[in-house]
């Protein structure tokens, strides 16, 4: 009954769930069946905030052994200790087929209260441990394109490239580049070309490219923080002055309709819009 509850409301939660906390208070078989059988499927684990409640008798590796917690999910665990002390420890995943990652964000007993980590996000979860991306990019200069190292090995380079290995050193994992020859338009029958149909289908983890964000993207791919913000225009050579008239199309009295209009209006004191819109269309 409760489950029927629950699944009803998640329904009309889902939009609200960047500001929702849920909080499991213990760590039963029907808490966890909950859990893993119905809001893990129901939504997105990352969107929300998690607080889990669990007694010395069961680890998390146990309890989250069907549930995979995404990098940027913000899933906290409290263990109570014998002294009745709880231990606060944040978790999450690197890839589904990473082990449980976990660190320690605070202690809390009777008589301090709480203290908490002094590190703060970024340098909690800045090493994937040479974890392995597949990244799929568009030769772009100067975005992207390719360049030789002083070991002679073929690089990517330009704007992103540089970005992409800088990256790769902070952080600690490994590229394999796959070039794609276009960034991706949505087909007919709903399915996508380029570089964004490896990202939906499951070619590649990154697409690194300067690749224009727009609504349909959106519904299909994530996109980071923006790294620069670029204005495409039209240029052209400037035209001779005697060549172009570039108020011709102001000139009403040319047109004869226009031509009409104009003599009506010099001829008279008041003349409504709507007389206006007649005598022209």
């Amino acid at each position: 009954m409760f489950s029927d509850q629950l699944s009803l409301k998640m329904k009309t939660m889902k939009k609200y769930l960047r500001k929702s906390l849920f909080v499991l208070l213990n760590d039963s078989d029907e808490d966890k069946s909950l859990f893993h059988d119905l809001l893990v499927s129901s939504l997105d684990i990352s969107r929300p905030k998690w607080l889990f409640f669990l007694d010395n008798k069961i680890t998390m590796d146990e309890f989250f052994l069907k549930t995979y917690i995404p990098f940027n999910s913000n899933c906290l665990v409290s263990i109570t200790n014998s002294d009745n002390s709880e231990v606060i420890t944040e978790i999450y995943q690197i890839s589904k087929d990473d082990r449980l990652r976990k660190n320690i964000l605070a202690h809390w007993n009777l008589d301090n209260g709480i203290q908490f980590s002094k590190t703060n996000l970024y340098q909690r979860r800045n090493n994937l441990f040479g974890f392995h991306f597949r990244v799929s990019t568009v030769l772009d200069s100067p975005y992207t394109f390719l360049s030789n190292t002083q070991n002679h090995e073929i690089q990517l380079d330009g704007i992103i490239g540089k970005v992409m290995e800088h990256l790769k050193k902070e952080l600690n994992f490994t590229i394999t580049y796959r070039f794609t020859r276009e960034y991706g338009i949505r087909l007919n029958n709903g399915s996508w070309t380029g570089g964004i149909a490896d990202l939906v289908n499951n070619v590649s983890d990154i697409f690194a490219s300067s690749i224009g964000m727009t609504s349909s993207r959106k519904e299909a791919i994530d996109f980071t923080i923006p790294l620069f913000f670029s204005d495409d225009c039209f240029f052209f050579k400037k035209p001779i002055k005697e060549d172009v008239e570039w108020k011709k199309f102001l000139n009403i009295a040319r047109m004869k309709k226009h031509g009409i209009l104009n003599r009506i209006i010099k001829g008279a004191t008041k003349i409504s819009a709507q007389s206006v819109r007649l005598l022209l269309f």
